[in-house]
């Protein structure tokens, strides 16, 4: 089969490679869609260390059909499925604690262990989601990164009238924003030092953009809060640009309001650069949100009841053989990208 192939960091090739076999009790799928991520891209620079063997065969965020599966797996060949990733190892004590997202040796189907960046894969059935037929499956694709918007705003606390700051409007950060739009939260601010990412955050719900490389964004960002700062500061940043304002983390709790919180998800390199008085004064909380656990059955019931957009952030639709040219955009960090599906 063909896959593309991660042979070395920052290097990757269309190769064909041997079909997987499927291990006792597993599903073989064939990949219908998928989609490149963020969390893929720092992976394919080397930036996870030993945690990737190369060569990899990435890809979490996929949809397929089911073309061979064990009489009791639940699934027959035809089946439309979604993937849910997560690989916990159950037993270190967030696992036993029923974190399974905070596992501390978790591994992902499609970044640790082979993905949907190859015209077939083989997972357990407990990882598969039957996809509603309503349900576009190229749709059913963004369900992972959805769950990461809804199990985020689990964490965050979300509550009616809340005055939201989201800092980093791109693959992560609209998604957020799509699950947000339907939360009973007042005001949205978004934040970002791309003029293209911010008007895609406008069209998808925010009140108001801020360009976070303008001289003066805090104060901005705190005039349309009231003055008061965010209730919920949502920090998503993937990849830091130096601007004359703080640093995406430092920024967050200088907007925060009194006793107001800071939701940390972006896994970009730059540091805090925290003034903890000012945390301590404020007694502001700092949370943190990793992946998503069990909420992929609430992210299809919205997608069909119409409560989520999920192709609003997909501005590249390509090919197989087209993956490599996304991540060279992606190194190049190109304004035109924010989301690509790919059609196997």
């Amino acid at each position: 089969m063909k896959a593309a192939v991660v042979t070395a960091p920052g290097r990757m090739e269309i190769l064909r490679i041997d079909d997987p076999v499927p291990g006792p009790g597993e599903v073989l799928v064939r990949t219908r869609f998928v989609s490149p991520c963020g969390s893929e891209h720092h992976a394919y620079l080397g930036e996870f260390g030993p945690r990737i063997v190369f060569p990899a065969v990435f890809g979490h965020e996929m949809s397929g059909v089911v073309e061979l599966a064990p009489r009791d797996s639940g699934f027959l060949p035809g089946d439309r499925v979604v993937l849910d990733p997560i690989v916990p190892c159950g037993c270190c004590p967030a696992c036993l604690d029923g974190r399974i997202n905070a596992c501390r040796s978790l591994r992902l189907v499609g970044i640790d262990l082979p993905g949907g960046f190859a015209e077939k894969v083989s997972v357990p059935p407990h990882q598969l989601l039957r996809i509603p037929d309503s349900v576009p499956l190229d749709d059913a694709t963004l369900a992972e990164v959805h769950g990461i918007g809804v199990h985020a705003l689990r964490i965050g606390r979300v509550e009616p009238g809340d005055r939201i700051v989201l800092i980093g409007t791109g693959k992560l950060g609209l998604n957020i924003l799509d699950v947000l739009r339907e939360s009973a939260s007042g005001s949205i601010v978004a934040v970002d030092v791309d003029p293209f990412r911010l008007q895609k955050a406008l069209s998808l719900g925010a009140s108001a953009a801020v360009d976070a490389s303008a001289p003066g964004a805090a104060d901005r960002i705190l005039q349309l809060t009231d003055g008061d700062g965010a209730d919920l500061v949502i920090e998503a940043v993937g990849a830091f640009s130096e601007t004359p304002n703080p640093p995406p983390v430092a920024l967050a709790l200088a907007v925060v309001r009194q006793a107001g919180r800071i939701l940390l998800l972006g896994q970009g390199g730059h540091s805090a650069g925290i003034h903890w008085r000012t945390l301590v004064w404020k007694e502001a909380v700092i949370l943190t949100s990793r992946t998503s656990r069990g909420v992929f059955p609430r992210v299809l019931r919205m997608m069909q009841q119409g409560l989520l957009r999920p192709r609003a952030a997909v501005t590249h639709r390509i090919s197989l053989e087209e993956i490599p040219s996304v991540f060279r955009l992606m190194d190049e960090g190109s304004p035109g990208l924010i989301k690509a599906l790919v059609e196997m």
